[in-house]
């Protein structure tokens, strides 16, 4: 068990999909970035959308990428779209595949805790219950 300084350490408020500890819940990056992404694109159906459509959007949902986003985001879907998730269809311009259910759910489960994560850390950043 844990001793005297384990009960002083208050565990971390925010962890990942695989139960580590997020510093800030705002960073995305890895397979949770790709995942986000693949659930962000596969939400516009068919639609064809743009890298720098996904940096807005990402960035207006209070995410924070490290570098430079639009390079982030292109590397984790070259990821994705070796796996077959996500179709390149031209310079910087992406669409949906066809996901497996099961796949297609756990991306979603993902996808909204992280989303959620978010919303949880700017409400307490708003009531001034976390440093800047």
């Amino acid at each position: 068990m844990g001793g005297m300084a384990d009960d002083l350490c208050p565990p971390p408020a925010f962890r990942d999909g695989r139960g580590h500890p997020l510093r800030d819940p705002r960073e995305l990056w890895g397979l949770e970035l790709r995942y986000l992404l693949c659930d962000r694109i596969a939400a516009r159906g068919g639609a064809v959308c743009a890298v720098a459509e996904l940096v807005t959007e990402l960035e207006r949902g209070g995410f924070v990428l490290a570098g430079r986003p639009s390079k982030e985001i292109s590397d984790a879907l070259r990821w994705e779209v070796a796996r077959g998730r996500v179709v390149r269809v031209g310079r910087g311009r992406y669409r949906a595949a066809a996901i497996p259910g099961a796949t297609r759910r756990r991306i979603r489960k993902v996808a909204r805790q992280r989303t959620d994560q978010v919303g949880s850390w700017r409400a307490r950043q708003a009531a001034g219950s976390l440093d800047p």
